[in-house]
């Protein structure tokens, strides 16, 4: 039997972008805003905190106007200090440091937070999740598994982690990494003062500038790793825009997702360069 706690703190967070001179730009935010009202925070006794992150480049009336439009209290958060610290890079890899490290001192006061980016629909939640998560003692949620596709962070990122954790191996990077554009995390585990600094030595390193290292492959190594207690979210649905993907977890999900074609590809890369020039050779040998 599943008991309940209503005293746990919980936030849904989310950094998005800001749009000074056109309103209209906020629409995918304010649809995302509406889903979660009606599909998460609408049916439940206490409501999770809504935590809108943004680079200082929402201003006031923006934010009223952002307010008016939601259904629901917001809270707005100037993260601006974080990018203007690394104001000579691409805002990408500024938005994977603070995802990957700078996010877990702004949110470090609830017990979990709920990250679901500006571009996801949600159409189906578990309200219930959350305590499910604290029976079981279950540390992160994900909604579906992913492999990292950037090469440069494949060659270059799991030997930094390795060399950090003194592996002799690099399993831990098995490209079945959860998709971070939605997830339930326990905020303590990252908080774990070992994690916090291994996490700080990543996102503040010039590599991760140089290699474009993103928070997904970051996190879900240390996942792999540390061995934290993981579950895929059941009864989900969403639609998330930017990659014009509908994610509804089913029980054959993940051996979709161990056997995709490209995390092999990205497993061994090597191996499929060579089939590719054997391919090649033979296509010519038969033309000729």
């Amino acid at each position: 039997m599943e008991t309940y706690n209503d005293n746990l703190n919980v936030a849904i967070i989310g950094l998005v972008r800001g749009y000074p001179n056109n309103k209209s730009k906020y629409e995918d935010l304010l649809l995302r805003n509406s889903k979660i009202y009606e599909n998460v925070n609408s049916k439940l006794n206490i409501p999770y905190k809504m935590i809108i992150f943004h680079e200082g480049n929402i201003s006031e009336d923006h934010q009223k106007y952002i307010q008016e439009k939601s259904q629901e209290n917001l809270n707005f958060i100037d993260v601006s200090k974080i990018f203007n610290q690394y104001k000579n890079i691409d805002g990408y890899k500024i938005m994977c440091k603070f995802h990957m490290y700078f996010l877990w001192d702004y949110v470090s006061e609830y017990d979990y937070v709920i990250r679901i980016d500006e571009d996801i629909f949600i159409e189906k939640f578990d309200k219930n999740i959350i305590q499910k998560m604290n029976n079981k003692n279950i540390e992160f949620c994900y909604s579906k598994l992913s492999y990292e596709s950037h090469t440069p962070t494949n060659n270059t990122l799991p030997i930094f982690i390795k060399e950090m954790y003194e592996l002799k191996e690099k399993k831990f990077y098995n490209h079945l990494f959860p998709y971070t554009n939605f997830y339930i995390s326990k905020t303590s585990i990252w908080k774990q003062k070992n994690i916090e600094n291994i996490l700080k030595k990543i996102a503040t390193s010039t590599d991760q500038e140089k290699y474009r290292w993103g928070d997904l492959p970051v996190l879900g190594s240390l996942i792999n790793i540390e061995k934290f207690n993981t579950k895929r979210m059941q009864g989900l649905t969403y639609y998330h825009s930017s990659h014009n993907i509908l994610v509804i977890n089913k029980f054959y999900s993940y051996i979709l997702e161990y056997f995709h074609i490209k995390r092999f590809m990205n497993m061994y890369p090597n191996f499929f360069k060579s089939i590719k020039k054997i391919a090649k050779i033979l296509l010519l040998k038969k033309l000729s």
